[in-house]
């Protein structure tokens, strides 16, 4: 982003409200911006700035105390110069924050020698190990910390999957921000954790990240989603034909695990394509939907 005028923009005008909005119209136009500018969904070179900025500028202005701390430093700024607007803009406002959180960074890259766990195809938990018990004791805010700031993925997975075990409905926005993080185990824990906190405000934003995403984030997405709706939804049902009609293997079997756990059944003409070319694992899983029923009008059965 080359535009001086964007870069001198404070928080307030970043999400487009005035400084005496409610947190209601704050939070209102960060979701809008935050949909507008999802990397994942603008494919605009400046997008992944724009949405950086935006995080940021919500990080402050949701908290009361920090919001008072920024409104403060903008007002001693517009008093102290008249010649430079906003002193205490963007840049400025986070450098403070930033140096503090280099120390932070480096404890972050040295607290875990651990190799970093592979996913596990299992239904709801794909943690390959427990979650160290003294993540599990920290504060909701010191794991939003090591979320936001860590290098350390390791550091950034156990946090994302620490707030979603403690259900901190609270966070739920600081989890949907790291929706946009480059590593997909990283994408992974987040999504599992929105999953676990089973507010269907995120299906929206879930369902569309799973347009563009890769098989292993699609199958997390498909687990969370399920989780949320508890598999009753028209968002679940069109994502779970699409995955069983589909030509990847391994979103092939999740969807037909996660269709022997729902209580619906599913029509046949909106799988049958399936039934051609089943064989292997699939024929297994196929063959258990039948016996259970799960299928309406399947040929053959009354």
């Amino acid at each position: 982003m080359n535009d001086p005028k964007e870069l001198e923009k404070n928080f307030y005008e970043i999400l487009n409200v005035s400084k005496e909005a409610s947190f209601t119209d704050i939070k209102k136009s960060y979701k809008t911006l935050l949909l507008k500018y999802h990397p994942d969904i603008n494919k605009d070179n400046d997008s992944s700035e724009h949405f950086i900025r935006i995080t940021k500028a919500y990080s402050v202005l949701k908290d009361d105390l920090s919001r008072a701390e920024y409104d403060e430093s903008l007002s001693t700024s517009i008093k102290s110069s008249n010649q430079t607007k906003f002193q205490y803009s963007y840049h400025d406002f986070f450098k403070i924050k930033d140096d503090i959180f280099n120390v932070f960074k480096i404890f972050f890259k040295n607290i875990s020698g651990k190799k970093l766990p592979s996913i596990r195809k299992d239904d709801y938990f794909f943690w390959d190990g427990e979650i160290d018990e003294g993540v599990l004791k920290m504060s909701a805010k010191e794991l939003e910390e090591r979320l936001l700031y860590s290098d350390n993925l390791f550091v950034k997975i156990n946090a994302a999957i620490a707030l979603g075990i403690k259900e901190e409905k609270s966070l739920c926005g600081v989890l949907e921000n790291m929706l946009s993080d480059p590593s997909d185990d990283v994408k992974k824990a987040v999504i599992w954790a929105l999953g676990n906190l089973k507010m269907k405000k995120n299906v929206s934003m879930l369902k569309i990240l799973y347009e563009n995403s890769p098989i292993g984030v699609k199958i997390e997405i498909l687990r969370s989603i399920y989780k949320i709706e508890e598999g009753k939804s028209t968002v679940f049902y069109k994502l779970l034909t699409e995955a069983v009609n589909g030509s990847n293997m391994d979103l092939k079997k999740e969807a037909l695990k996660l269709l022997l756990k729902i209580d619906n059944k599913i029509l046949y003409d909106d799988v049958k394509e399936i039934f051609k070319n089943g064989s292997g694992e699939i024929k297994v899983l196929l063959d258990r939907i039948i016996a259970e029923n799960k299928i309406i009008n399947y040929p053959g059965r009354t």
